[in-house]
């Protein structure tokens, strides 16, 4: 990972923008932060899914998704993950273990418990990148 520029993937392509999906838009901001001071192109799109392709920047291609599950139990996590199908892998963020199967069982790529640790979060998205790559 490149601190400065783009993310760069094996092939030493661009990997396309990674979607940040949920309703707590300072949690999302600071990853919005992490992933671009890691060389990530990253677009918070709040509750709005799917973004306009203009809104994705220059090709449009979405390298993953990352879906910051809300708090709410009426929520379902099938709900959350709906629109979400097939714009590319998603990877689920919540603080709630019981959700965990839930998430993978209803078409999350990955599931990532809070608190969270941002080293582990860039593990885990650089997995989920090099795995849709393949």
């Amino acid at each position: 990972m490149h601190a400065s520029g783009h993310h760069l993937d094996d092939r030493g392509n661009r990997p396309g923008t990674i979607l940040l999906v949920g309703h707590d838009e300072g949690f999302l901001r600071t990853l919005q932060i992490l992933l671009e001071d890691e060389g990530y192109d990253a677009l918070l799109v709040g509750g709005t899914v799917p973004p306009s392709r203009r809104a994705l920047g220059d090709d449009g291609r979405i390298a993953l998704i990352v879906l910051d599950l809300p708090a709410d139990a009426a929520t379902g996590v099938d709900a959350a993950l709906a629109p979400l199908r097939g714009l590319g892998p998603v990877v689920v963020i919540t603080a709630f273990p019981g959700r965990f199967a839930h998430a993978i069982a209803d078409g999350a790529f990955r599931v990532v418990p809070k608190p969270l640790d941002p080293a582990t979060f860039l593990a885990c998205l650089d997995d989920v990148l090099r795995g849709a790559e393949a």
